[in-house]
């Protein structure tokens, strides 16, 4: 019980931020979307002009992208965009073939039915629209990516791992927005999360593995994209 509600009080901070947390939300998205350079300086002022806050929450942000790996803070001169090279996504991708299929299967009897079936509903509708031939929108396929793989995390059993993982997630979301920009893979894509989806809804862990591992090492493909 308790464990359960320290889940949902996790999901409900997602849903309804703190001043806060939008603003490391909206620089975290930005930083996503490649709207700064990597190793680009920001300056907590700039950053309030920016979001229109005052610093306190900017500040607090810079700290929460810090943990998260996305943000550089050098003492006496401020914040950096951290330069992520195709080595560090590969490392990335590397623990994450071997520790996001473990928090599957933990989390695999804890997901209620009804989030899955929601889940499957979203995919199978954005799969629809691709096969339509319809635009896909990189940025809410992206957020959709992200909502499946947290729905994973946040219901792993294993505290240590769910913290960890969630760290890892913040540092591949620069690749994976890019990912979704090239078209010839967003169909395979979502076919792969579909894959995961059932394989939640049929308990079988074996199938679960294969399907993550599948899906990761798919995502891998992409990282010739990235400078060594």
């Amino acid at each position: 019980m308790p464990e359960n509600k320290t889940l949902l009080k996790e999901f409900r901070s997602r849903m309804t931020p703190r001043l806060a947390d939008k603003a490391a939300n909206r620089l975290r998205s930005m930083i996503v979307e490649n709207l700064f350079d990597s190793g680009e300086p920001l300056s907590e002022q700039g950053l309030a002009e920016m979001l229109g806050m005052s610093r306190t929450p900017i500040r607090e942000a810079i700290t929460q992208l810090e943990q998260e790996g996305l943000l550089r803070v050098v003492a006496g001169r401020g914040a950096f965009v951290v330069e992520l090279t195709k080595r560090d996504f590969e490392e990335i991708n590397d623990l994450r073939l071997v520790l996001e299929p473990l928090a599957a299967v933990s989390a695999m009897h804890s997901i209620p039915p009804a989030m899955l079936g929601e889940q499957r509903e979203v995919w199978t509708g954005l799969l629809e629209q691709f096969e339509s031939g319809a635009e896909m929108s990189p940025a809410l396929l992206s957020k959709k990516d992200d909502e499946l793989h947290f729905m994973i995390i946040l219901h792993c059993k294993n505290l240590r791992l769910r913290n960890f993982l969630r760290v890892l997630r913040f540092q591949i979301h620069r690749y994976v927005f890019a990912h979704w920009n090239t078209r010839e893979r967003i169909g395979e894509t979502i076919r792969q999360h579909l894959d995961i989806l059932s394989s939640f809804s049929a308990r079988d862990a074996c199938a679960l593995e294969r399907a993550l591992v599948e899906h990761i090492e798919y995502n891998k493909t992409y990282l010739g994209h990235y400078s060594s």
